[in-house]
């Protein structure tokens, strides 16, 4: 192919549909002739010149895709440049596929996007092709590389993170995220760790996965909640490095462990507002259903994804499923102030594949106030819809252990037990081996100021645990008087059920009456017990 003085984009793009509706006709009917000819003993040998001509320009049409693209990407930069612009020859491949990617995602054309996939996946140590395709890329941001394969959109973001850490001026947790990614010495460093992407804008945001998504059998995309941020992120990728481990450990090269916090996360200074508003979850949960859904068309084979939220991780998952069109295959929500919806089955999920857990110690889904006075006796409703572990939501629960205290409960999901255990099992694909939540965790140790037996019961519950062993019995006494409590405020909470026409949560909160009074009767037995062991 000759040299190129100029190229009018235009014109080129018009040229290169019609040499691929050309081709396929070509194609198709040489097959055809081909076929007849066989059936009356022809020869068709001479036919296959025809199909050499459809192989050449197979391989022809890549490179006038490129520069085209390149010519109208120069032309858009350029406006007013006129009809006909110069690229460079040779031109840079990695450039080129860079504008042709943006270009085949505008057009959906998925013919295309899969060249560029194969031109990276090819070119995956050519580290000059792939500082053209990441120079040519969007600005950075954590999307910048969103759903290329992961080991080409690692090898692009570790491009551009380490062009940043050589700048005097670079951020300390710009600096911090290169050591966790490069240094072995560093806690959260694996050598299978993918930096699926990144950037520094206000909080900053990153996404990182421990193990490929792109072969793993199993991947666990971990959300988190309150108070996130890029500079705070060795917390939480440590959470999906213990993750990746235990699920591993159970079934060898499983299972891959994201971390994401690509939405700005509510920070615990914003008050008023901040983790007691929506807002942070609405504006969220349209890019993690983007990262989300961007996941599977890379996939090898067959895929099991699980989401799991945390705290205000859990609000911004919920409304991804419910209203942003996010698809996976099941969810773990821990310690949620709600999720957006009242029932598992709006979340556009199989109900037995929504899962939630919450300690009995931890504060925040019982302190999740419902904005409506008439819910505050009712123990399902929480602040962002129905509490996910309630009998009301129809979803599935499991065992998280009680937790240290109120003060540390709330971050303790990843601490080894049941929590942690459950979790993994779930995430395998292993529901037979996940242990039920107690109602003991259910109630839990916060009260509801509104009833007095039930402040009494939390007060013994948190002074009991305080005192481990010795202080057994008193816990248990107040689990019982706290259960009771929750008994009056969920058959109080039916009553508003049924006044307001919801037939069934007045349903669901006459059951847990029942539960709670065994609970109560439970929490008095075993403090008769705990005083003979003495």
């Amino acid at each position: 192919m000759g040299e190129f003085s100029g190229i009018d984009p235009g014109a080129l793009l018009k040229t290169i549909n019609s040499l691929k509706g050309d081709k396929e006709r070509l194609r198709n009917g040489a097959s055809s002739i081909k076929a007849q000819f066989d059936r009356f003993g022809i020869d068709a040998e001479p036919l296959t010149s025809l199909v050499a001509i459809c192989g050449w320009l197979d391989d022809q049409l890549p490179m006038l895709q490129r520069r085209q693209a390149l010519g109208a990407a120069l032309e858009k930069e350029r406006p007013g440049i006129g009809n006909t612009v110069r690229i460079p020859e040779p031109y840079s491949m990695g450039a080129a596929d860079a504008a042709l990617l943006q270009q085949a995602l505008a057009n959906k054309d998925q013919a295309t996007i899969n060249l560029v996939k194969g031109d990276l996946r090819k070119h995956l140590n050519d580290r000059e092709f792939l500082q053209a395709y990441s120079d040519a890329s969007p600005p950075n941001d954590v999307t910048a590389f969103q759903g290329l394969p992961a080991d080409a959109a690692d090898k692009l973001n570790r491009l551009r993170l380490e062009a940043a850490v050589q700048k005097p001026d670079c951020p300390q947790r710009l600096k911090k995220l290169w050591k966790h990614l490069t240094n072995p010495k560093d806690p959260q460093y694996t050598p299978d760790m993918f930096l699926l992407g990144f950037d520094d804008v206000d909080m900053g945001h990153v996404a990182v996965s421990y193990g490929n998504p792109d072969t793993a059998a199993n991947t666990a995309v971990y959300v988190p909640g309150t108070g996130s941020s890029l500079d705070g992120a060795s917390g939480d990728l440590n959470r999906a490095l213990t993750l990746n481990s235990t699920t591993n450990t159970q079934k060898p090269d499983s299972t891959a462990s994201i971390y994401w916090l690509g939405y700005d996360a509510p920070q615990w200074d914003d008050l008023p507002g901040g983790p007691t508003v929506p807002d942070y979850a609405d504006a969220g949960a349209p890019k993690l259903a983007a990262f989300v859904n961007s996941l599977k068309p890379n996939h090898i084979g067959a895929g099991h994804v699980t989401l799991i939220g945390h705290s205000y991780g859990s609000t911004v998952i919920g409304d991804a499923f419910a209203h942003a069109g996010m698809k996976a295959d099941g969810v773990i929500f821990v310690g949620s102030p709600g999720v957006t919806v009242d029932k598992a089955s709006d979340l556009h999920l199989d109900p037995s594949h929504v899962w939630a857990g919450k300690a009995k110690f931890d504060p925040v889904p019982e302190v999740s106030v419902p904005l409506n006075p008439l819910e505050w006796h009712d123990d399902h409703h929480i602040r962002f819809g129905n509490d996910p572990t309630s009998s009301a939501f129809g979803g599935q629960t499991f065992d998280t252990g009680d937790g240290s205290g109120v003060d540390h409960a709330h971050s303790e999901y990843w601490d080894a037990g049941p929590s942690l255990n459950n979790m993994t099992n779930i995430v395998l694909g292993q529901p037979q081996k996940v242990t039920a939540m107690p109602t003991e965790q259910k109630i839990g140790a916060i009260p509801n100021i509104w009833s007095p037996i039930d402040v009494g019961g939390a007060v013994l519950q948190n002074a009991g645990h305080a005192m481990d062993d010795w202080g057994t019995p008193i816990e248990h006494a107040g689990d019982s008087m706290h259960a009771l409590g929750v008994a009056g405020d969920n058959l109080v909470g039916a009553g508003g059920d049924l006044l307001s026409g919801d037939a069934d949560g007045a349903l669901d909160g006459l059951g847990d009456v029942g539960d709670d009074l065994k609970a109560s009767g439970k929490g008095i037995l075993h403090a008769g017990e705990d005083l003979l062991d003495w």
